[in-house]
């Protein structure tokens, strides 16, 4: 049951008129719903509080100030004080329309609706940019954060930019399956990373890694002492899993400022050896079927398939000759 207003609620001496037409305006309001009425009960009483003057003596003025000084609380969010406005509004058409009633026509009810006062409208936070491949200072930018977050993030991110290869890929890596002397990291063989390796022989894909690189995964591995074999170990022994990864990244869009999906470091790879490697001032031009080897793509040619059986040692001699972002650890 809704308790209704009485004297020793106020810090003033509120007439017997007004306690009669705030508790009449609260029991019609109650026969909706008790805890709405004693929201409005609340926020009446506040008012009336603040102003300190009876309910038939309150001017545009009071309602006014009032209003500003709500505006100039930082504790209330703008649907709040529009609630406090809704709530004043409602309570004095009420009166309005008792004061008519009653033969007092002249009457108007004071509290201003928004076209004449409005609350300032807090600004929205703007969209983060989704970029569909990083540049070299926004991938710097997330690898620097990773170093000092998440060892295990960090060398991720270091494979996805550096290696190319994609996010499922990536985390069903086995530490068995790294080869420190060939510099070469075997994945696509467990299914959920399966995304091109079906479309090769031997089902598994091969990626190679740099030296530079091969020193942070060898360090990595000591240190992870690891008895399930996994590179990016999770829950009960199990490997990370992508779903999970994406709670990850949003982490990361919060801090960077801009939005990116984990296939926008592989995107990334091939758009900066094309850019570093386009022929230009001497430079060595790299061919389609050479990126397809280094990135595992699907040939788009049965020419292209041919060079998929080149010897180990020859598509590493490849992947040496386009390095990139190799100054970012």
């Amino acid at each position: 049951m809704m308790i209704l207003a009485t004297k020793s609620d106020f810090t003033f001496a509120i007439d017997s008129e007004s306690l009669v037409l705030l508790n009449d305006h609260l029991t019609e309001k109650a026969k909706s719903s008790n805890t709405t009425a004693e929201k409005k009960r609340y926020i009446l009483l506040g008012f009336l509080n603040e102003v300190k003057r009876n309910v038939l003596e309150v001017t545009p003025r009071d309602v006014l100030d009032y209003l500003k000084h709500l505006e100039s609380r930082n504790d209330l969010a703008w649907s709040s004080k529009e609630r406090y406005r809704s709530d004043l509004h409602g309570f004095y058409e009420y009166v309005e329309y008792w004061q008519r009633v009653e033969g007092n026509p002249i009457y108007r009810n004071p509290v201003p609706n928004s076209r004449i006062f409005k609350f300032s409208k807090p600004e929205k936070p703007k969209k983060k940019t989704k970029v569909s491949s990083l540049t070299r200072d926004q991938l710097a930018q997330i690898l620097k954060l990773a170093k000092m977050r998440s060892l295990s993030e960090y060398i991720l991110f270091q494979l996805l930019s550096k290696v190319g290869m994609r996010i499922s890929e990536a985390l069903t890596i086995r530490i068995e399956h790294i080869n420190f002397t060939e510099r070469t990291i075997k994945t696509g063989i467990e299914e959920e990373a399966r995304k091109s390796s079906r479309h090769f022989e031997s089902g598994e894909l091969t990626f190679f890694f740099s030296r530079k690189l091969g020193l942070k995964l060898r360090e990595f591995t000591l240190y992870l002492n690891k008895k399930s074999g996994w590179l990016f170990e999770g829950y009960k022994g199990n490997h990370y899993h992508v779903a999970g990864m994406y709670k990850i990244l949003k982490y990361y869009h919060e801090k960077v400022g801009f939005k990116f999906t984990f296939h926008a470091f592989r995107r990334t790879v091939i758009s900066e050896r094309k850019r570093l490697y386009d022929g230009k001032a001497g430079r060595l031009k790299i061919a389609g079927w050479e990126s397809e080897i280094i990135m595992n793509h699907v040939p788009k040619s049965v020419e292209n398939k041919h060079y998929l059986k080149l010897p180990l040692a020859e598509k590493r001699k490849i992947f040496d000759n386009y390095p990139i972002f190799e100054d970012l650890y």
